[in-house]
């Protein structure tokens, strides 16, 4: 009797190694987490909550809007335009300073959305002067991976006159990531505007008349600038003084409330600037 039941309690754990085996066979291992990718989830993670206070930009009701969130950012798309009506992102010093290079990234139409953007309308883009005009840059995104690569989605470009991109628009995004190190953290939100309700179209996709950015700082004595750049060649000298915009008749010009979340006189104060001085010392 002893032997049958030893017997019968080998044969048992026999089946459960065998099942454990067979289980491993099926399942895939779950892969240790490095200290890197950690690191990037908690900034993903710690990135949906971070306008608390200021709040992303609100649309008026003619405009259409659909809210993708990015790992670095996150937009408004426009299915009339195929562009979006503005981009918004944090950016800090960590964000500008990662290993994680442009190189070797293609732009990629995003599924997220239909109608959308497509390789084709890009088709002529080098003959008829423009640019992918990241409107959240892929310089602004250096800290993960996935963001690089979220900044080559096609709702994240618009056509930009390339000496625009190239020249002054490019120095607004060093200028930008030169705050960022010094202030420690602002907030960016940018878009197209247009001045009249047809466009002229590359493809399928309306060409904007001209971009904005407009930029807040939140720490010790608070502050935010607004620029507008019409999306042509820019002059030779170009001065940043020269496109910046009060914040207020961004607004007007685009339909957006930008940083909702700021009530009152806080609001008109930061949203009334016209001097780029307070800027320009950092």
């Amino acid at each position: 009797m002893f032997r049958k039941s030893l017997i019968s309690v080998m044969l048992a754990l026999l089946a459960a190694l065998a099942f454990t085996v067979h289980a491993d066979d099926i399942l895939p291992a779950i892969p240790r987490i490095g200290d890197a990718a950690a690191a990037d989830i908690r900034k993903v993670v710690s990135s949906t909550t971070e306008w608390h206070g200021v709040g992303l930009p609100v649309l008026s009701k003619k405009i259409p809007g659909k809210t993708l969130e990015r790992v670095g950012y996150t937009t408004s798309y426009n299915k009339e335009t195929l562009n979006p009506n503005w981009v918004a992102w944090r950016l800090t010093a960590d964000h500008i300073t990662g290993r994680h290079g442009r190189q070797g990234y293609s732009y990629v139409e995003d599924y997220d959305v239909s109608p959308r953007q497509c390789y084709s309308d890009w088709a002529d883009a080098s003959l008829m002067g423009f640019d992918h005009g990241h409107m959240c840059p892929a310089g602004d995104n250096k800290w993960s991976a996935e963001a690089m690569s979220q900044t080559f989605l096609l709702t994240n470009m618009c056509p930009q006159n390339s000496r625009l991109n190239q020249e002054s628009w490019e120095r607004l995004e060093s200028a930008c990531r030169k705050w960022a190190q010094r202030l420690g953290a602002i907030y960016i939100v940018c878009g197209p505007i247009y001045k009249s309700v047809s466009h002229n179209k590359m493809g399928s996709v309306a060409i904007p008349d001209a971009f904005f950015k407009v930029i807040l700082y939140m720490g010790d004595n608070p502050r935010a600038v607004g620029f507008v750049y019409d999306n042509c060649a820019p002059p030779e000298r170009d001065n940043m003084q020269n496109h910046v915009v009060p914040i207020s008749e961004i607004e007007k010009a685009t339909g957006i409330t930008f940083f909702p979340q700021i009530k009152g006189d806080a609001a008109a104060s930061l949203k009334s600037v016209t001097k780029f001085s307070q800027w320009n010392r950092f």
